[in-house]
């Protein structure tokens, strides 16, 4: 998704998922770039969803579920 698009996302309760988009093990590194684009959308750990621990996506999940 394109950086300025992550500040409305997150301003609507949407969290994002942050990957590196590596076609080979090699780029797998190149995760650092992702960041940085996505720091440019002002997103915060607290608003990627692959920043949390096993716990805090269970209960995600489980909260979800029941909404």
């Amino acid at each position: 998704m394109d950086w300025r698009a992550w500040a409305k996302a997150r301003d609507r309760g949407l969290l994002c998922s942050i990957n590196p988009d590596a076609h080979s093990i090699e780029e797998l590194h190149d995760i650092h770039f992702r960041i940085n684009i996505d720091r440019k959308g002002w997103l915060e750990k607290k608003d990627v969803i692959n920043t949390k621990t096993l716990s805090q996506m269970r209960n995600f999940l489980r909260w979800r579920a029941l909404h």
